[in-house]
């Protein structure tokens, strides 16, 4: 406390000295417009990360889905599929011919050799997007890099130290998302290196056509 009032006598004795006012109002426009500068550039980057299709996905709640998760094991390859349908806070999956209805949110993930499958729903993709770096943009597709820690973070709140990535690619039909591809190959090899490829694709259909099922 006593070093910032000794500080700010400094100041003032130099403000009531002319030869030295100038300067220090001229630096302190500088940093003002500096600090502007930094604020709006980083309002533009948060925002341009969100496109029209971004922004109508993350208030999707009318969809069908179908989940196909591929799976390189040494010795082991395989594919599962998930099937759903989604009509506000109620969800219908399938799996292995079961199929289940879940309300107001309350969600039981299918656990897929170790990997949650809640975590692939739209409000966790949304998520993992935002926190990532857009590669590529090509005809529709976008190619986003996200990092392990982030992607870790949001689908485990778990905080680690990796330079790895998890790369995740939208495919957009107008306004739409309509397909998603996660490679996970990083994220289930973090504790231990037992997968070749965990590979995730996912297709939304009926967008905002789904009738209600459940009351």
């Amino acid at each position: 406390m006593k070093k910032i009032k000794e500080f700010f006598a400094i100041i003032k004795k130099l403000l009531a000295n002319k030869r030295y006012r100038s300067s220090i109002i001229f630096v302190t426009y500088i940093i003002f417009f500096i600090f502007i500068i930094i604020v709006i550039k980083t309002g533009y980057n948060e925002a341009s990360n969100i496109d029209k299709p971004l922004g109508n996905y993350r208030d999707l709640t009318n969809y069908s889905y179908i989940y196909k998760i591929d799976i390189d094991q040494p010795g082991s390859t395989r594919s599962e599929f998930i099937t759903g349908k989604r009509y506000d806070n109620t969800e219908l999956i399938t799996y292995n011919n079961v199929s289940t209805i879940f309300k107001d949110n309350f969600l039981i993930g299918f656990p897929i050799s170790g990997v949650d499958t809640t975590k692939f729903r739209v409000e966790y993709i949304y998520e993992y997007l935002i926190s990532g770096v857009i590669q590529s943009d090509l005809d529709g597709i976008k190619t986003y890099s996200v990092p392990l820690t982030n992607y870790m973070k949001i689908a485990n709140n778990l905080d680690i130290v990796s330079d790895q990535v998890v790369t995740i690619k939208t495919t957009s039909s107008g306004e739409w998302i309509t397909d998603i591809y996660l490679d996970l190959t990083n994220y289930v090899n973090y504790s231990e290196k037992l997968y070749n490829k965990y590979e995730v694709n996912i297709k939304y259909g009926d967008i905002n056509q789904v009738l209600e099922f459940a009351k």
